[in-house]
């Protein structure tokens, strides 16, 4: 889902290319010593500092809001993911599949009182799967019509020009 940057279900050559140079650039930057393997703590500095340098990542897990993720809070963050993990693998093999980690999020989505209050059209206190299957498809036409506000030059694409050029008009608009 990361490289599927047409939201086709699928990699094409171009977004192939740029999985395989993400990647190979993310290991890189990882091996910080340069022997070729990655160490744990090298995963972990690497996680932390990508977690800093991202303002929706530091947001939530910089609690004392001081613009930095201590080790405090970097323990307390590995912890929750150890329990959501736990939590998401019910088979109890140790593993997350795919279709367990959608599971917990549907129901966790469901469960949330916001989107009960926002989704639950008929107010009986449940979202049930036709409200879902609403939720689902209000959210694909959303999708939809942000791809369309960045796909400039209407190719069904969003080019990585484009996401700049689109973030510089977003910057552009809020400092009027």
């Amino acid at each position: 889902r990361r490289f599927d940057t047409n939201k086709d279900g699928k990699l094409d050559d171009t977004e192939w290319a740029t999985a395989r140079k993400t990647i190979e650039d993310e290991r890189k930057a990882m091996d910080t010593n340069g022997d070729g393997k990655i160490s744990k703590e090298e995963r972990e500095t690497f996680l932390r500092h990508k977690a800093e340098s991202d303002p929706k990542i530091l947001k939530k897990l910089d609690t004392n809001k001081d613009g930095k993720i201590s080790d405090e809070e970097w323990a307390a963050a590995k912890q929750a993911r150890i329990e959501r993990n736990k939590a998401m693998d019910t088979n109890g093999d140790g593993y997350v599949s795919k279709e367990e980690r959608k599971a917990y999020y549907v129901k966790k989505k469901k469960t949330d009182p916001k989107f009960i209050k926002k989704y639950d059209l008929n107010k009986d206190g449940v979202v049930d799967n036709a409200e879902w299957l609403k939720y689902q498809q209000q959210r694909d036409e959303r999708r939809q019509a942000e791809l369309a506000k960045k796909d400039l030059n209407g190719d069904g694409k969003i080019s990585k020009a484009e996401q700049e050029q689109y973030k510089k008009l977003m910057k552009m608009l809020k400092s009027k």
